[in-house]
């Protein structure tokens, strides 16, 4: 049975402005001349944004103090992109039911506090390099790819993490198809203000040895395209921690969020609209 009787609409990531990129020697010219092929390279993920669907199975965790597992669920979704009303992009998911015989889908809107892993491969479209400082930091070899490691750096503060011009780190990039293989991410500016944190945190009012402000919180993203379909990349998991923050800066877990995606397909209906009317035809 086909488990994707809905087809999205069209995309666009709103960004803007030129690339700004941070002067290391031979290695910022050589990414000068490397940013335009990685633009270019991106625009074609965003033709492509709009024409698969898959399953996302997310799995969210809870952490106790001996940060072992306290709770965890499991959900599973069909899933798909489309576009918002202000040209960002937004996911589909909806989940499978049975009822005696009978097969119905329904809409569900998680918050997961993370971009969707696929807009990462838009990091370097031309319309939006200019939100980002870049600097090409080495070249690594990951089995069996030779990559360029770029680190990013966001203009932008960090909001709500939805967007990646929210976040700043690392990505991983194939020199022979300019594919992105690897994303490691962490909020915009959460570095620069994590010690003022840990300073208000530190002096707060105490009660019972206790202080009375909660513990810093420290975010990471970890996002890997290792699918290939179509000769592009397709995310296959993503992690989200959230670690807490003691006064001598140790971290332990408080949650994670981990998403991974199989069982791809590809269309090309231009809308859901469009879709939904052949739906309607249909015998």
């Amino acid at each position: 049975m086909n488990r994707f009787p809905w087809i999205p609409i069209a995309l666009g990531i709103a960004l803007a402005h030129a690339p700004a990129v941070s002067q290391g020697g031979g290695r910022g010219a050589q990414l000068e001349e490397l940013l335009p092929r990685l633009a270019k390279r991106a625009a074609i993920y965003k033709e492509t944004a709009l024409r698969f669907a898959c399953v996302e199975e997310v799995t969210l965790t809870e952490f106790n103090r001996a940060e072992t597992i306290k709770k965890e669920d499991s959900v599973v979704h069909d899933y798909l992109l489309e576009n918002t009303r202000d040209g960002g992009l937004q996911p589909y998911r909806a989940i499978l039911s049975r009822n005696n015989k009978e097969v119905s889908r329904h809409q569900v809107k998680p918050d997961y506090g993370t971009p969707e892993p696929y807009a990462w491969q838009l990091l370097f479209v031309e319309s939006g390099q200019g939100r980002f400082l870049f600097d090409l930091i080495d070249q690594e070899f990951v089995n069996p790819h030779d990559t360029w490691v770029i680190d990013f750096t966001a203009l932008a503060s960090y909001v709500a993490g939805k967007r990646i011009e929210e976040w700043e780190g690392t990505v991983w990039v194939d020199q022979d198809t300019l594919d992105i293989l690897r994303v490691e991410a962490r909020p915009s500016k959460e570095l620069d203000t994590l010690e003022a944190r840990l300073a208000e945190h530190r002096q707060a009012f105490r009660v019972l040895g206790m202080s009375t402000k909660k513990k810093p919180r420290t975010r990471s993203l970890t996002v890997e395209f290792n699918l290939q379909r179509e000769e592009l990349r397709f995310p296959s998991r993503s992690l989200y921690a959230i670690h807490l923050v003691d006064e001598v800066d140790l971290r332990r877990a408080a949650s994670s969020v981990v998403q991974r995606f199989r069982d791809y397909v590809f269309f090309d209906v231009e809308s859901l609209d469009e879709f939904k009317a052949m739906q309607e035809q249909s015998p």
